[in-house]
């Protein structure tokens, strides 16, 4: 089972990085990230991460159904998940996803817990 990531992104360049960063210590990386670029500031973050397997796109217009959709069609996982580029996840987060995909392959959705924190 492939897990494909998509995450739209407009101007917000430290966001993006802790999201990233985020991401390189899952103890299971995404088979596929699929930014979304809807800026100009996301392609100095993106090449500091070239341990990820990222594909950058780049949309013009400002849009977070459009970015979606352009993320969409640019997968090849078999699951697709969104994530917000201020997002920070546990280094469980993508394991958990496969985990229950492959126990559940029904399963048409499945959402993470989604806490507050202190930004920094």
């Amino acid at each position: 089972m492939r897990l494909s990531l998509i995450i739209p992104t407009v101007e917000r360049p430290e966001a993006l990085r802790r999201l990233l960063t985020s991401l390189t210590l899952q103890t299971e990386l995404a088979d596929e990230i699929i930014i979304v670029d809807q800026g100009d500031s996301a392609a100095s973050v993106v090449e500091a991460f070239s341990t990820l397997r990222i594909n950058h796109l780049r949309l013009t217009e400002r849009s977070l159904t459009k970015a979606r959709n352009v993320g969409i069609a640019a997968t090849t996982g078999d699951v697709v998940g969104f994530l917000d580029d201020d997002c920070v996840l546990e280094s469980t987060y993508v394991a958990r996803i496969k985990a229950f995909f492959s126990t559940h392959p029904s399963a048409l959705g499945v959402q993470g817990l989604i806490t507050n924190f202190a930004e920094g």
